[in-house]
């Protein structure tokens, strides 16, 4: 299982297309794909000789956060399929997921840190909306180092948390 992230575009809905049947990597693949941060992604396979499946993960779905467990949300059976719901919203509601947003100490006048978890700031302010908007819980991790992002690829502080996946978002 390899996927370049220079090939592909991430505003995009994969549909996956197996020949011949399920095949229990399935999951595997899924769970690939959200290391990724894919989201839209759809695999289509034949159930057996009288209807084809379409299956997605939902990610964010009765407090289970990152599930990538293949769930059944289309078949093709009778000439038909059974709705017109092909790729689905699975980012609207995060069901109280936490977030992990990384924040740099030196961030006044947009981030002030206080001694509690309640920190203060517009950067803050907005984070706290976009919670409520979205449905989900806000973790922080704090560092002393902003970082620096290189064009090889090369990440420290911030960045590095991004790009290894120990952190989800900054601000």
């Amino acid at each position: 299982y390899f996927l370049s992230l220079k090939v592909i575009d991430f505003r995009g809905n994969f549909l996956i297309l197996f020949l011949n049947g399920e095949i229990e990597e399935i999951h595997k693949i899924f769970n690939i794909m959200w290391k990724f941060q894919i989201v839209n992604v759809n695999a289509i396979f034949a159930k057996n000789s009288e209807a084809i499946s379409m299956v997605t993960f939902l990610p964010f779905q009765n407090s289970k956060c990152s599930d990538t467990t293949p769930m059944i949300i289309n078949e093709f059976k009778d000439g038909k399929f059974t709705t017109n719901k092909f790729f689905i919203e699975k980012l609207e509601n995060l069901q109280q997921c936490p977030v992990r947003v990384v924040i740099a100490t030196k961030s006044e006048p947009y981030i002030v840190l206080t001694t509690g978890e309640r920190h203060r700031g517009r950067d803050i302010a907005l984070m706290d909306e976009l919670a409520v908007s979205l449905n989900f819980k806000i973790n922080y991790i704090i560092l002393d180092d902003k970082g620096f992002l290189l064009d090889n690829g090369t990440a420290g502080g911030i960045f590095k948390l991004l790009q290894n996946g120990s952190a989800d978002m900054t601000i």
